[in-house]
């Protein structure tokens, strides 16, 4: 019996001993374990944390931005005038240590999980400014937009009035400089007159037929082709203050993922969403701080009424060359012209006058003609690129009265003006009317409340942000993630 009752004891002892080493490999097993699942728990909560705190990042886009212009950018100034990606840093730090907080339904605020993780440190050390590689940010949302609406129509239209035009444009000065050839002939015959008398010994004095049409062509242009001066806008902008003159303050270098493989917008695409998104001078917007931006876009002027004159200068050229190309081409009114020439011709008793005066003649003919199609232009009407005698509007006699001799047509066929702008748009300079369009972005957008400093270079798509974390034990963990709108 007694011997038994060792026996139980003995074995009582192993087995102490053998649950205490037990229990001392089973506490390190379960202490390792709980240790991982808080490291787990860790990563795992600051990648839902960073996620979110990101995606949030990316809600704050700039409203007005969106609304006006269909664009999806991050203002770093957050309202405040003064851009810098220190601020989405903090916003973004910000939102990491919410989420880790348990403010839950009973109202008790920064609560705790046993983890009681905290986002020492955010930082963004690469971001894409809307500047960026040439504007391409910018271009590929425009791309983004466009494409979900087809152009194909306005593409093909436009395609085919800008062949047209660019054989026509390199015409301009040639035209120009024979117009100028003949005035200075008539005025040369004119000098070698002076002192030279008829049969009835008075002095002979070479009159120039194309003087009316002369004078009229060095008044301003627009007080040629617009009625009415009282109706064009006289708002201006402080060049200094924009883009395009106070020079890039922003820019990173970085390149996100393109998950949706956007491309960048075509020259023809972006150009339609120029004249979609800017007012001009036939179809002006409430919301631009211009009402004439296309005008500024291909001017770049402070002044509304200096764009547009620029814009209506630029088209009287294109109108004369194409209106000399027609006049210097049709028989029938090189005849008139030459009848009217040769008469004036004979009243100074020298008929070989009459070579030198047609082609003066001719030239104030097709210049009151281009006036006529300016101002057609203006008033919403249609000129054809090249005319034809059915649609040649002005006698020849009209050149000694231009100032009463022309009139707007808002009908006719032919380009309009927004056609006319249209290939203004597609010869200015990829890089150059991009500024000018963020120019005017900028101008509309600080016209709107609480955004009066907003810069747009400030303005970012995409970041890469890095955080630092660390739990209640000083476990610390970092994780970085890419962010962006494509």
């Amino acid at each position: 019996m007694k011997k038994e009752r060792n026996h139980i004891l003995t074995a009582g002892g192993y087995l102490t001993v053998y649950l205490a080493l037990s229990l001392g490999i089973l506490l390190s097993l379960y202490f390792a374990l709980m240790q991982g699942a808080r490291e787990n728990t860790v990563r795992y909560r600051t990648v839902c944390a960073a996620d979110i705190a990101g995606n949030s990042a990316l809600g704050e886009y700039h409203r007005e931005l969106q609304r006006q212009y269909d664009l999806f950018f991050i203002d770093t100034a957050y309202g405040s005038g003064a851009p810098s990606i220190l601020n989405t840093e903090q916003h973004l730090k910000d939102y990491m240590n919410r989420n880790y907080e348990m403010t839950g339904l009973i109202g008790i605020t920064k609560r705790r999980d046993f983890t009681a993780i905290t986002a020492e440190s955010v930082s963004v050390p690469q971001c894409r400014y809307i500047a960026d590689g040439d504007f391409r940010p910018l271009r590929q949302q425009v791309y983004a937009y466009m494409a979900a609406d087809p152009v194909e129509d306005a593409i093909a239209g436009a395609l085919a009035g800008i062949n047209q035009f660019q054989g026509l444009s390199l015409e301009s000065g040639e035209w120009q400089r024979r117009r100028n050839d003949s005035e200075r002939a008539l005025e040369e015959a004119r000098r070698a007159s002076e002192g030279m008398t008829d049969e009835n010994g008075e002095e002979v004095q070479i009159e120039n037929p194309g003087e009316p049409v002369i004078a009229f062509r060095s008044t301003p242009i627009l007080y040629q082709v617009i009625p009415n001066l009282d109706m064009v806008s006289q708002e201006s902008i402080e060049l200094s203050q924009v883009l395009s003159h106070r020079g890039l303050a922003f820019t990173g270098g970085y390149e996100p993922e393109n998950t949706h493989d956007y491309p960048e917008v075509d020259a023809l695409v972006f150009d339609e969403y120029i004249l979609e998104k800017c007012g001009n001078y036939r179809e002006t917007m409430k919301k631009s701080r211009l009402r004439y931006q296309v005008e500024y876009i291909l001017a770049g002027k402070a002044e509304d009424e200096q764009n547009l004159e620029a814009i209506a200068r630029r088209l009287m050229i294109i109108r004369e060359a194409a209106n000399c190309m027609y006049l210097f081409s049709d028989e029938g009114k090189k005849r008139e012209a030459q009848i009217l020439s040769l008469a004036l011709a004979c009243c100074l008793l020298n008929p070989e006058l009459e070579k030198v005066i047609t082609p003066v003649v001719l030239f104030a003919w097709a210049y009151l003609e281009s006036v006529q199609d300016v101002k057609s232009l203006m008033a919403g009407g249609r000129v054809p690129l090249l005319k034809d005698a059915s649609s040649w509007k002005i006698p020849l006699l009209s050149i000694f009265v231009p100032t009463i001799a022309t009139r707007a047509d808002p009908g006719g066929k032919g380009f309009s003006y927004q056609d006319y702008l249209r290939v203004f748009l597609f010869l200015e300079g990829r890089n150059l009317k991009t500024r000018r369009l963020l120019d005017m972005m900028e101008a509309d957008i600080r016209k709107t409340a609480g955004n009066a400093g907003f810069m747009i270079d400030g303005c970012i798509d995409a970041f890469y942000m890095q955080a630092q974390v660390v739990d209640r034990t000083g476990y610390e963990y970092a994780i970085g993630r890419e962010f962006g709108f494509n």
